[in-house]
């Protein structure tokens, strides 16, 4: 979809719409899409906001306990969290122990498979964030200037390789500081799949799928971070719950614009 001609442009703006119709069957598109925060931040990096170390920890970590579970508990206890990681001050992650803040993180029912690995992961990357900002003035600057592969790459698996965090979760934590990204998760993969929605291709790697659902928010006239929060709200099983591993074709506004409907 690098060139997108009228015939996909028209095609990805109808699916846009339908996406937005059918989540609004389900619950307030807007409001739910806002308490994300993350189109939010886009725009005020966007109208010049720098977002500091603490504001990357919060971020950081929010991508870290979003992995493998449901969102909504973690949306649930957000003041609770912030309480936990003292603010995501640096200076209080970098005294607690990670036993410590895992305790409190299963506590409230938000923790994860990974969370003991991720809680110990946090002192090591708090590290990395401060050799970055030696080396490139400051995180935020290298995440806000590089190129985003070169930022996934570094992030990722790269020099600056942050614990815990492969490129999926990176991309998610960029979302957090207001980059503008998308997030190709099992939600999206599968909903924008060949045989669902067809926007992206077959065994598309991360940045192969991150490069061809940018594409497609480009031709539809979106926000690429909207678009990739109300994908995401039409698979999780808290929010809309239409397109999951067994979707609800014959419930969905979706159905004829999608490859599954029409293969069944």
């Amino acid at each position: 979809m690098t060139n997108v001609g009228p015939a996909s442009r028209e095609r990805a703006v109808k699916i846009a719409a339908l996406l937005r119709e059918e989540l609004s069957r389900h619950l307030p598109v807007d409001k739910t899409i806002a308490s994300f925060g993350q189109v939010d931040a886009c725009v005020r990096r966007e109208q010049g906001q720098l977002f500091p170390l603490r504001d990357h920890l919060r971020g950081m970590i929010l991508a870290m306990l979003s992995a493998n579970r449901p969102w909504k508990p973690i949306a649930n206890n957000m003041a609770r969290l912030a309480e936990i990681f003292g603010g995501f001050k640096p200076s209080f992650l970098e005294n607690t122990p990670a036993e410590s803040l895992e305790a409190s993180v299963k506590a409230i029912g938000c923790g994860n498979r990974r969370v003991s690995f991720q809680m110990r992961a946090i002192q090591p990357n708090i590290a990395t964030f401060r050799r970055l900002d030696s080396d490139a003035g400051t995180i935020d600057a290298f995440v806000a200037d590089q190129p985003i592969e070169t930022v996934v790459r570094e992030l990722g698996a790269g020099r600056y390789k942050l614990r815990e965090l492969g490129p999926t979760l990176v991309l998610e934590y960029l979302k957090n500081v207001g980059i503008r990204a998308n997030k190709p998760d099992v939600h999206v993969l599968r909903i924008c799949g060949p045989s669902r929605l067809g926007i992206l291709s077959a065994d598309a790697s991360p940045l192969t799928a991150f490069h061809e659902f940018r594409a497609f928010a480009n031709a539809a006239g979106m926000h690429e971070v909207e678009l990739d929060n109300q994908i995401w709200l039409l698979g999780a099983e808290e929010y809309a719950s239409i397109c999951g591993a067994t979707p609800k074709c014959a419930a969905c506004a979706l159905r004829s614009v999608c490859r599954q409907n029409q293969a069944t």
